[in-house]
């Protein structure tokens, strides 16, 4: 039988604080901790690098109601589930028991979420379940200690994409279809961008209904 060491999860964020979550962090994303928002945000969202353990905060605009605030996240790929801080919570009048979940709206689209876990109470966390409902991209720039989602991927980077895959030994196509490899190449960049284009707005008009 295979035993699995107990995680702390009370030490999983040993490297940020309060002091972070309030005022560092929002310094760098040029913001302002909680900050009212007459404006929701719908478009690509750019976040930093941050910290000894190297994690993703960025801020997008949480509506709940006819409130709205800008809200800091930490970028959980390994979460499914997309948590808000109980500051958060209380700022918007909202108390959620534990094992409950509710709908807001982040970054524009409608979302379930639950309240932090009482270890990460004050961090808000941005799973995996709202990014591929999303279809965002998520790409990071090392040099510059700096990440973006993006919600609907850019043509220049979609043919990059192609021109690495077609360099791949696991890249099957045909060219029977194609007039020419330049021919195939433009009609599969337009072909992908059709579908993510297509994906994206059937996404986004399910969960705005």
């Amino acid at each position: 039988m295979i035993q699995f060491e107990e995680i702390n999860e009370n030490a999983l964020l040993t490297d940020i604080n309060l002091k972070d979550i309030h005022k560092e962090i929002p310094k760098l994303l040029k913001i302002k901790y909680l900050l009212d928002s007459s404006k929701e945000f719908n478009n690509n969202i750019n976040g930093i690098i941050y910290g000894l353990h190297h994690r993703l905060f960025c801020a997008t605009s949480v509506k709940y109601k006819d409130k709205m605030k800008i809200v800091i996240f930490l970028v959980d790929t390994g979460s499914v589930t997309t948590f808000i801080s109980r500051k958060v919570l209380d700022a918007f009048g909202i108390y959620l028991s534990p094992n409950c979940s509710m709908e807001v709206q982040i970054n524009g689209i409608k979302t379930t979420i639950m309240a932090s876990h009482s270890n990460v109470k004050e961090i808000s966390l941005l799973g995996m379940g709202f990014m591929i409902t999303a279809s965002v991209n998520l790409y990071i720039f090392s040099d510059n200690r700096s990440f973006c989602l993006n919600f609907l991927e850019p043509e220049d980077t979609v043919k990059k994409f192609i021109r690495k895959a077609e360099s791949s030994k696991d890249y099957i196509t045909s060219s029977e279809d194609a007039n020419s490899e330049d021919d195939f190449r433009e009609d599969s960049v337009n072909r992908i961008n059709e579908n993510q284009k297509r994906n994206h707005e059937k996404n986004i008009n399910g969960l705005m209904m």
